[in-house]
């Protein structure tokens, strides 16, 4: 793992990312902020984590956006911000992997690009979906 060390530092993109959203957060608690940033440094790290594991399963990655999305089901507007997030951490990390020349993690990330995508529409889809009244 030491041979990709800006993949391995400190979390900097859900800092830089809640900075520059915080004006449009649905509540703008501290602690509803802190667990928003908590939850993009989990998503980073369990990103990244799986981009350099060849035996890691997508299991605990996609585990941390279930659990996002899960506790924000009533709140679709933090869970956009999220889905923002995610999308906008992908791009950085793929600029990232083609600046450095990694191009032995292209594929593996192209592969977790995909599974990441396809959860997070899924999981914005059933927030989105109008509930049914009884």
């Amino acid at each position: 793992m030491e041979k990709y060390p800006e993949l391995i530092k400190k979390p900097e993109c859900a800092e830089q990312f809640f900075n520059e959203y915080k004006g449009v957060m649905p509540d703008k608690s501290l602690l509803a902020g802190f667990n928003f940033a908590l939850s993009c440094d989990l998503f980073h790290y369990s990103f990244n984590k799986y981009l350099l594991k060849d035996g890691q399963s997508f299991y605990r990655l996609g585990e941390s956006i279930r659990k996002f999305y899960s506790e924000n089901a009533d709140n679709s507007r933090r869970a956009a911000l999220f889905s923002i997030f995610v999308n906008e951490y992908l791009t950085v990390t793929r600029d990232l992997l083609l600046d450095r020349e990694y191009y032995e993690l292209m594929a593996r990330f192209d592969e977790a690009e995909e599974k990441v995508r396809q959860t997070v529409n899924l999981l914005m889809s059933e927030i989105n979906r109008p509930q049914s009244i009884n």
